[in-house]
C-alpha cells in the first residue's frame, strides 16, 4: 500500500514539467525573434548594397570594375566602359595591367595582391584607349563574382585635379604638342623611357613599325631592324648628338619614305635631359625598284644635316666612356675617362684594352675572358680595378652596349667609379667581424676562420690546435672595478698576448670573458703556447689591485671533427680547468698543466 506522501509528488512533477516546457518555448521564441531581427537587418543591408550597386552601374561619375585577382576585367559599369572603351578593345578580355604604364606595372601588381586581402585606397596612373594618361582615385576591396574571388574597384577621375597641381610649364607643353595638327613626334627622358608620344606618331608606329608606344617603357622595344636603327639613333641623341635615318613604308599604291630626326633635349643648365624624335614624310623621293638588293626596311645611314663628330659627342658626356671594336682595340676615349684616371688618351687609342693599367688584384684575374664575352655578346658588364698614374687604385664598373662607330660594329663601354662604394662595403664587412672593445675578430669572424682553416688542415693533413681561454673572476672584476676599467684591462691584456703570437696564429673574442687562439701546431707546442699566454696574463700589469689569471683548454684537430666538435672539445677542456681551480691548462683527452 502507498502512503499519502507517496501519492503527492505526481501532480507536482507534472506542474514542474509544464514550467520547464514553457521556459523552453519562451527561449525558442526569443531566439527566433533574434534571428528574425538579424535577417531583417541583413535584408536591409543587402537592399542598400543592391541599391548602391545599381546606382554605381548607372553612375556617370564613378568608375566601377570587378577584377579577378590577376587584374583581368570581369565586369564594368557604363561609365567605366565609356571611359576606357572596353567594349571596343581588341585582343580579348581587357586587363587593368593593359591600362597601366610599364613603369607602374610592379606597383599595380603589389596593390592587387594587397586588395585581395583587405580594403586599400590608392591614386592610380592609367592610360585610356587613345594613349592619354589619366589619374584615378580608387578604392579596391575583396569581393565575389559568380562564386569566385574578385576585387572591386570604385574610382573617380581626378586628372584635372592632378594636372592643376603641376607647375604651369610642365602641364602645358604636352597639351601644346597635342594641339599641333599632323605632328609626329615622341619624347624620351634621360634613361630612354618614353614620356610623351603624339597621337599621329603612335598610329604611324603601330601601322608600319609594328610596335606599341607605351609611356613609361624603354623606347623603342627593338623588335625588328627598324627598331634597332631607332635605338642607335636615340642613344646618340641621349649622348648629346644629332642624327637621322630614313625609313620606307610599303604601300600597295606605292612606297612612302619617312625621315626620322633625333636631337637631344637639354635642361636650362644645358645638360642632356632626354631626346626628341621627329618623324616627317620625304616628298619627291626617287622610287626604289622592288628587286633592288640594297633595299631594306630601315636605312641606318646618317643624313648630312644630322651628321655629328663622334669624338666630340663623347667628350660632351660626363660619364667615363670607351669605344672598342669587336677585337678589343680602343677606338675612342672621352676626356672624362682620361682625366679620371690621369692617363694620356693617345696612349690608349689603337691599343688593346688588355693594356689598361690593371691592378694586381684577384678581381682582374680573368679580365681577358670576361672582356671577350662582353665583346662577343656586345652587352653585359664586369668590374675591374685600375691604377692611375698617381699610384691610386680605382674600382670601375664597366657596362657595354652595341653601337655603330664610323660604319663598323663596336661596343660602347660606360665606366662608373665605384671605389667609394666598394671601400664602404669592405669597411662594413670588416666591422661586422670585429669586436668593438678589443679590435680582435669577434665570434662571427672566428667562425669564418675556423671553417677555412679546418678545410685547409683536412685537405693538406696539416696540424691545427684550438686554445680557448677564460678570464678567472672576470665578473667580480666587473662588479668592483666597473666596465670601463675592465675594458681597459682587456685591451692591455690582448695587446700583450698578441706580442707572443706568430703571424700564422688567429686571436679572437669568442664572447664575454672567453677568448680563442687558432694555431697551426701540434698539441705539444700548443700547450707550451697556452702556458706562455697564462704567464703573460699572470705577470702583466693590467689592474693595480687585482691580478688576472686564465683557465685554458687546448684541443687538437682530427679529420673526423667538424667546427662544432672541435670547439666543443677545447671548450670542455677549458671548463675542466676552471672547475679544478683555474689558472691552469688542460689538454682535451690529456692531463692538466698547472
Amino acid at each position: 500500500m502507498l502512503s499519502m506522501q507517496d501519492r503527492m509528488p505526481g501532480p507536482i512533477t507534472r506542474r514542474w514539467s509544464l514550467e520547464e516546457e514553457n521556459r523552453s518555448l519562451y527561449m525558442r521564441t526569443v531566439e527566433l525573434e533574434r534571428r528574425l531581427m538579424r535577417f531583417e537587418r541583413e535584408e536591409k543591408a543587402f537592399r542598400e548594397i543592391e541599391r548602391s550597386y545599381l546606382d554605381l552601374m548607372d553612375s556617370e561619375v564613378f568608375l566601377l570594375l570587378l577584377l579577378d585577382v590577376q587584374g583581368g576585367v570581369l565586369a564594368a559599369n557604363r561609365c567605366a566602359e565609356r571611359f576606357w572603351q572596353l567594349a571596343s578593345r581588341d585582343g580579348g578580355a581587357a586587363a587593368l595591367g593593359s591600362m597601366c604604364a610599364f613603369a607602374d606595372a610592379e606597383k599595380l601588381d603589389s596593390l592587387l595582391r594587397q586588395a585581395a586581402r583587405e580594403r586599400v585606397r590608392a591614386r592610380l596612373s592609367l592610360l585610356r584607349a587613345n594613349g592619354s594618361q589619366v589619374w584615378v582615385e580608387a578604392e579596391l576591396s575583396p569581393s565575389l563574382f559568380r562564386g569566385g574571388d574578385a576585387i572591386q574597384l570604385i574610382g573617380v577621375d581626378v586628372t584635372e585635379k592632378v594636372e592643376a597641381a603641376r607647375p604651369q610649364g610642365a602641364r602645358d607643353w604636352g597639351r601644346v604638342l597635342d594641339a599641333c595638327p599632323g605632328l609626329l613626334c615622341c619624347v624620351l627622358d634621360a634613361q630612354g623611357r618614353l614620356i610623351y608620344v603624339s597621337r599621329g606618331y603612335r598610329a604611324a608606329a603601330k601601322r608600319f613599325l609594328g610596335h606599341d608606344c607605351v609611356v613609361g617603357a624603354p623606347y623603342p622595344p627593338e623588335a625588328n631592324s627598324a627598331d634597332r636603327s631607332l635605338h642607335d639613333l636615340l642613344a646618340s641623341a641621349l649622348l648629346g648628338g644629332m642624327g637621322g635615318i630614313e625609313l620606307r613604308e610599303r604601300h600597295e599604291e606605292g612606297d612612302r619614305f619617312w625621315e626620322m630626326l633625333a636631337s637631344p633635349l637639354r635642361s636650362e643648365e644645358g645638360e642632356v635631359a632626354g631626346a626628341v624624335l621627329r618623324m616627317s614624310p620625304i616628298s619627291g623621293k626617287r622610287p626604289v625598284p622592288v628587286n633592288d638588293p640594297a633595299l631594306a626596311e630601315a636605312s641606318s645611314e646618317v643624313s648630312d644635316k644630322g651628321a655629328f663628330d663622334g669624338a666630340a659627342m663623347l667628350d660632351a658626356v660626363s660619364d667615363m666612356l670607351l669605344v672598342a671594336d669587336l677585337q678589343g682595340n680602343c677606338l675612342a676615349v672621352n676626356e672624362s675617362f682620361s682625366a679620371s684616371l690621369n692617363l694620356d688618351p693617345t696612349a690608349l687609342l689603337g691599343k688593346p684594352l688588355t693594356d689598361l693599367p690593371l691592378a694586381n688584384d684577384p678581381q682582374n684575374a680573368d679580365f681577358s675572358g670576361r672582356l671577350r664575352e662582353l665583346l662577343n655578346a656586345r652587352s653585359g658588364g664586369f668590374e675591374i680595378r685600375v691604377g692611375t698614374s698617381g699610384g691610386e687604385l680605382v674600382w670601375l664598373d664597366v657596362r657595354g652596349r652595341p653601337v655603330d662607330w664610323n660604319g663598323s660594329a663596336a661596343v660602347l663601354l660606360t665606366c662608373t667609379d665605384v671605389t667609394l662604394l666598394r671601400r664602404t662595403q669592405e669597411q662594413l664587412r670588416r666591422v661586422a667581424v670585429t669586436d668593438r672593445t678589443t679590435g680582435l675578430l669577434n665570434r662571427q669572424g672566428m667562425e669564418r676562420v675556423l671553417v677555412t682553416e679546418l678545410e685547409r688542415a683536412a685537405r693538406y693533413r696539416g696540424s691545427l690546435c684550438l686554445i680557448i681561454m677564460d678570464i678567472d673572476g672576470f665578473r667580480r672584476l666587473n662588479e668592483f672595478r666597473g666596465y670601463e676599467a675592465c675594458d681597459r684591462a682587456l685591451k692591455t691584456l690582448m695587446k700583450a698576448l698578441k706580442n707572443i703570437l706568430r703571424p700564422t696564429d688567429f686571436l679572437g673574442r669568442w664572447g664575454g670573458d672567453e677568448f680563442m687562439v687558432l694555431t697551426p701546431q701540434t698539441s705539444g707546442p700548443a700547450c707550451l703556447l697556452a702556458d706562455a699566454l697564462r704567464d703573460t696574463a699572470r705577470n702583466g700589469v693590467f689592474d693595480r689591485e687585482d691580478s688576472i689569471s686564465l683557465s685554458v683548454g687546448v684541443a687538437e684537430f682530427s679529420r673526423e671533427m667538424d667546427v662544432s666538435s672541435f670547439v666543443g672539445a677545447a671548450y670542455d677542456a677549458m671548463t675542466a680547468a676552471k672547475k679544478d681551480g683555474g689558472d691552469r691548462t688542460v689538454l682535451a683527452g690529456g692531463a692538466d698543466r698547472r
